[in-house]
């Protein structure tokens, strides 16, 4: 039991530093677009469902989901190999545009295949569920190309599973439950409409998928050239490589700032930008960074609250790199620093209301609100000053550390 408890308290740690949902939905995502092209074992599957039933069906499925889930460790493992290469955002930049280039000739490729080609005649004998199951794992397993699949899945979703060992398994875990849940609806499906589902069924279901896999590389292209704009942002960009804490609260009063105009940019550019002593081009590049922020802030569904994704990202980077910290022996000034301010923490995060807020993100939202209040000219209470002291003496650690690893300096 004191074991149990000890994991379960690990979890629950765990779950407050991480985005789980972002990851659990892009390993749900990958496992979907891996299973769905109807290659040899998509085509054994409905070949199964129709003649044997939609258990045999779906435990060929199955067994071809874990095969996939084995290819998509080796590559994990190959990723992580080059995490700290990985991790920067110039190369993460680099690997989702190669990743959307990847994903797109796969799904030109899955939409000008003939799956049918593949096709067998039915031998009668349905075999036990073991052997159905068996043969589409040995089907999928003797096909090692899928590793490309999943490097341009992993790239272009920046599926960058972490070093922790609880994250790591929910990131495969989530993989593994996309791919089940489509060979489960798959079969489901075919099984309903097995009196008109023929060849031609099957050709079309494999040129849907090719031309889905397409749009979305396409959306992922398009996103990632539009963020390459907003992180060569001049102010930005010196922040990002000075103080990364100093940058993250740059960008949320960004959002708020944008937020107070109406996201109008004829307002921001007149009652704003104006204020700056700015050449033309200044303030066209000034204007373009704005408008994509504002874009991005209506796509996102930010005009009101929240925070953009890039911004969750390095929120995210910054939480991984606190966690290393936390567990290596060779920072105890950083260790010593966090309990310090941990009881500010949990002080801050009971008097917000906000118990699911991670201690990092407190620790931000802590040092906002006070650099809002001296912008309003609004007095800081004596409790939040010795707050505050503690917790920017640990950004600060926090922000050499993320300068240190990012020069190749760090060492965990």
């Amino acid at each position: 039991m004191p074991i149990f408890s000890y994991l379960c308290a690990q979890l629950m740690m765990w779950i407050q530093h991480v985005d789980a949902i972002d990851l659990v939905f892009k390993g749900i995502v990958i496992g979907v677009v891996a299973s769905a092209p109807m290659g040899p074992v998509g085509v054994l599957t409905v070949q199964r469902t129709l003649n044997k039933g939609r258990w045999y069906g779906f435990v060929t499925g199955l067994g071809a989901a874990l095969s996939d889930i084995i290819y998509a460790l080796i590559t994990g493992l190959g990723m992580s190999f080059v995490m700290d290469f990985v991790e920067r955002p110039r190369n993460m930049y680099i690997l989702q545009l190669v990743g959307a280039v990847m994903l797109f000739a796969f799904g030109w490729i899955t939409f000008k295949s003939n799956p049918t080609k593949v096709i067998h005649p039915s031998k009668g004998q349905r075999g036990t569920l073991w052997h159905n199951g068996l043969t589409g794992f040995l089907v999928t397993l003797s096909n090692p190309l899928i590793v490309f699949l999943f490097v341009a899945l992993f790239a272009r979703f920046a599926f960058i599973v972490p070093r922790h060992p609880l994250e790591q398994g929910l990131g495969y875990l989530a993989i593994m439950a996309g791919a089940i849940a489509w060979w489960w609806g798959l079969t489901y499906s075919i099984n309903k409409v097995r009196n008109s589902f023929n060849i031609r069924g099957i050709s079309w279901l494999n040129r849907t998928i090719g031309v889905v896999v397409m749009v979305v590389s396409l959306m992922g292209f398009y996103f990632t050239l539009r963020g390459k704009a907003l992180y060569e942002m001049k102010v930005a960009k010196q922040l990002i490589a000075s103080n990364v804490c100093e940058y993250l609260l740059y960008m949320w009063q960004i959002e708020d700032t944008l937020r107070a105009f109406s996201l109008d940019t004829d307002r921001i550019a007149k009652e704003y930008v104006s204020r700056f002593q700015l050449s033309d081009s200044e303030a066209r590049e000034e204007m373009e960074w704005i408008e994509n922020l504002v874009r991005m802030m209506r796509e996102e569904g930010c005009v009101e609250s929240g925070h953009l994704q890039m911004n969750q990202g390095t929120l995210s980077l910054l939480v991984d790199l606190h966690q290393q910290l936390l567990r290596s022996p060779k920072h105890p000034f950083y260790s010593a620093a966090y309990y310090k301010a941990l009881p500010f923490i949990v002080e801050l995060r009971a008097k917000s209301g906000k118990e699911e807020t991670g201690e990092l993100e407190t620790c931000f939202n802590c040092l906002y609100g006070v650099m809002m209040l001296r912008l309003q000219g609004r007095e800081v209470s004596s409790e939040t000053q010795a707050a505050l002291a503690d917790i920017s003496h640990l950004l600060a650690l926090l922000a050499d550390a993320y300068k240190r690893e990012k020069n190749g300096e760090l060492e965990l």
